[in-house]
């Protein structure tokens, strides 16, 4: 399901917003959760078990970073940084590591590498990245739940990228 497309915009879009407007305010973020997993999931099954995963590792992650202090916190955000560029340097760029090694082995004389294509998990850039600014924003600032950093840090990279196109605009 793409958002362009009929099944999008005729029924997932309306029952979701419906649903949405109805629940009382501390409901809201998880249905939105919910939904937005089962928005991914209908366009990639195959990897919304990795995405659940990260997911699951950053929230226990960001609970550690709250509750730490000092080189503990670097710690901890590193090994954020480090869970979710993983992610995306293997599936980015696993394939073209592996390409350009068989090529120079072929070029050797040597037999190459098995190996199978690896398929890209839609949006993995995009979640690595907001993950990774996201955990930033947090270490800055102390005991603040997850959500309220997120929808913080959104708010922040929605609001820059409005304004950055408000000014594009004038500048033509």
């Amino acid at each position: 399901m793409v958002f362009s497309s009929s099944l999008f915009l005729l029924y997932f879009l309306p029952v979701f917003l419906i649903i949405y407007f109805l629940l009382g305010k501390k409901l809201k973020n998880i249905f939105a959760l919910i939904a937005s997993i089962f928005f991914y999931a209908w366009g990639a099954p195959d990897f919304i078990f990795i995405v659940l995963g990260s997911i699951i590792i950053d929230y226990y992650i960001v609970e550690l970073l709250n509750k730490s202090i000092g080189k503990r916190k670097n710690i901890l955000l590193a090994l954020s940084v480090l869970l979710n560029v993983g992610l995306l340097v293997y599936f980015k760029y696993a394939n073209f590591f592996i390409d350009n090694i068989n090529e120079i082995l072929t070029r050797l004389g040597s037999e190459n590498v098995r190996w199978t294509e690896i398929a890209l998990p839609i949006g993995i850039s995009f979640f690595t990245f907001l993950i990774w600014g996201a955990n930033n924003f947090n270490q800055r600032k102390q005991n603040e739940k997850i959500g309220d950093v997120l929808e913080k840090y959104y708010e922040k990279i929605y609001t820059s990228s409005c304004e950055k196109s408000k000014l594009y605009k004038l500048k033509k």
